[in-house]
């Protein structure tokens, strides 16, 4: 027979192997489970727990500790106030207490729900403390709300009507505008079918069964479906757009629906506009076309009309200044001839008269030199020859300059169109030519007036004589629109013009004649946008000018094309 030592060893091994087991069996248990004595003090603790407060077995981390013979307070260091009143409630009450416990763990803040129950039926008690980390789980629910707040808040500042039906079409959520659409509000799909009476885009009514709720309620999807509903105290008629899908469950059944509704009246209305207005453009567009084509027509035709009698006047003009010329030699010639006649006519009748027959001869002689003499300066026009030698005169280029802005400034401002012009005077008072005042005060006048009309907007003309060697300037220059290179070309032939009926095309023609004939010569220069010089070069008075600049011609072209 067992002795009762054996019987109190056996029973101690059996205990040790109960407790070896039942602490197997908190360890792989979810919960925190730890037991304090009545002071308090850590007895036993699990796997659980040692993780839960931050400590292995017999190992202190950080402020935490779950050392046997701790404080439940040591092991939650900076959950004394959650703790303590909670603790002296069970205890005092002898019965089991729910605590919610916010702690730091590792720097982390942890939240756990624990139960403390009391041990013992009478004196001092014992206390167990159980507890699930729902650190997480609040987390979770703290986004959820949040996302819940954000949706809810999304949902109802949409500026569309939603509304969330279950499946038997009783509607579970509707958002603001959807609340302000309908008085009173309707909760089911055959109240709001009622009160809006939903009509087709083709006029037609639909039946409860054709709404798109009920089609998305069957399964269906609905998109962009245009409806013409009745809404209002006055149950005026609007357009909307409706979009409807089922709610699909993890089952695959129909759980409800969801219709958003987006008030299109204004712009069925303004598409409605616009067709017309579409028609309407086109119906214009075909007038238009046609009348383009008419116009067009006659623009070709008036352009054709316009080219020939703008040819016809040029052709007028240039024949009317050859009249001009020929009127001008024919009063010159009936000047030299009516001496003539009534000289001759005298001299008949005093044919008998030695001495007025010899005094009428001479007059008929100088009348016969004048009319030569006319003859011989038309004709020098025509050809163009120098002055003979003898018919000039030795003339200041400067003076004859002044004599001439004299002349011309009180036109200036009906040439350039009312706008200012500037003058600039540069004169060098040593510039002296040999010819004729008269034919120089006229090409430098036709220089001035060339000038002015290139400057409609205003600018600066410029006059300037020197002398240099052998040779006098005269230079004319503006700052108007200048010249291209192709008109620069024929700037000096007869009849050639850019004005239009405002010139003969004889001014720079003239210019040119009178260089020749005084052996001198002409530079121009222009700039298209940037003004035009025209140089009028003399042999300085008693030089010769050399034989082979006179046969190079009297003029000289520089033109400087801007870049476009």
């Amino acid at each position: 027979m067992p002795s009762t030592r054996d019987l109190i060893a056996h029973d101690e091994a059996a205990l040790a192997r109960a407790v070896a087991r039942y602490e197997r069996l908190c360890d792989a248990m979810p919960l925190a489970i730890a037991v304090f004595d009545e002071r308090l003090q850590l007895v036993r603790a699990n796997a659980g727990f040692r993780q839960l407060v931050g400590a292995e077995r017999g190992t202190a981390t950080g402020a935490a500790s779950a050392d046997p013979g701790c404080l439940i307070y040591d092991a939650f260091p900076n959950a004394l106030a959650d703790l303590g009143d909670e603790i002296d409630t069970a205890l005092r009450l002898g019965t089991p207490r729910a605590a919610r416990v916010t702690f730091h763990h590792r720097g982390t803040a942890r939240v756990v729900d624990a139960t403390l129950v009391p041990l013992g039926e009478e004196g001092p008690r014992a206390i167990a403390f159980v507890a699930s980390d729902v650190t997480e789980r609040e987390a979770l629910r703290d986004d959820l709300e949040r996302s819940a707040t954000q949706l809810a808040t999304i949902f109802d500042v949409m500026p569309d009507s939603v509304r969330v039906f279950d499946a038997g079409g009783r509607i579970v959520r509707s958002n603001a505008q959807a609340q302000r659409a309908h008085r009173p509000a309707p909760t089911t799909l055959g109240e709001l079918w009622q009160q809006d009476r939903p009509r087709a885009a083709s006029g037609v009514g639909l039946f409860l069964h054709e709404h798109p709720s009920a089609r998305a309620l069957r399964g269906e999807q609905v998109r962009g479906e245009t409806l013409a509903v009745r809404r209002g105290v006055a149950e005026s008629r609007l357009v909307t757009e409706v979009n409807a899908t089922p709610l699909i469950g993890v089952a695959g059944d129909i759980l409800g629906a969801v219709m958003v509704e987006r008030d299109v009246t204004e712009r069925s209305r303004l598409a409605e506009e616009l067709e017309e207005q579409v028609k309407l453009g086109n119906v214009l567009l075909e007038r238009v076309s046609t009348e383009a084509d008419r116009l067009e027509q006659t623009v070709r035709e008036r352009s054709d009309e316009l080219v020939r009698l703008e040819e016809a006047r040029a052709r007028e003009e240039r024949l009317a200044a050859v009249g001009s010329l020929a009127a001008g030699v024919m009063h010159d010639v009936n000047n030299a001839l009516n001496p003539i006649m009534a000289a001759a006519h005298l001299l008949v009748m005093h044919a008998d008269e030695p001495d007025a027959v010899r005094d009428y001869a001479a007059r008929i002689a100088k009348a016969a030199e004048a009319g030569a003499a006319t003859a011989a300066r038309v004709g020098r026009f025509i050809r163009q020859e120098p002055i003979p030698g003898g018919g000039e005169t030795l003339a200041n280029l400067a003076s004859i300059a002044r004599e001439v802005v004299a002349l011309t400034e009180p036109l200036w401002s009906e040439r350039t169109g009312g706008a200012s012009v500037a003058l600039d005077l540069r004169f060098d008072e040593s510039g002296i030519v040999a010819g004729i005042e008269g034919e120089l005060r006229c090409a430098m006048i036709n220089l001035v007036h060339n000038a002015l009309d290139a400057m409609a907007g205003g600018g600066t003309l410029a006059i300037a004589t020197r002398s240099h060697g052998s040779e006098v300037t005269l230079e004319v220059r503006d700052n108007g629109r200048g010249m291209p290179a192709e008109v620069a070309r024929r700037a000096f032939e007869p009849f050639f013009t850019t004005k239009g009926r405002r010139g003969t095309g004889l001014g720079l023609s003239e210019v040119y004649g009178i260089m020749k004939r005084h052996r001198g010569r002409v530079e121009l220069e222009s700039t298209p946008g940037h003004g035009t010089s025209i140089r009028l070069v003399f042999p300085a008075a008693g030089r010769t000018p050399d034989a082979g600049a006179h046969c190079a011609g009297p003029v000289a072209f520089t033109t400087t094309e801007v870049e476009r």
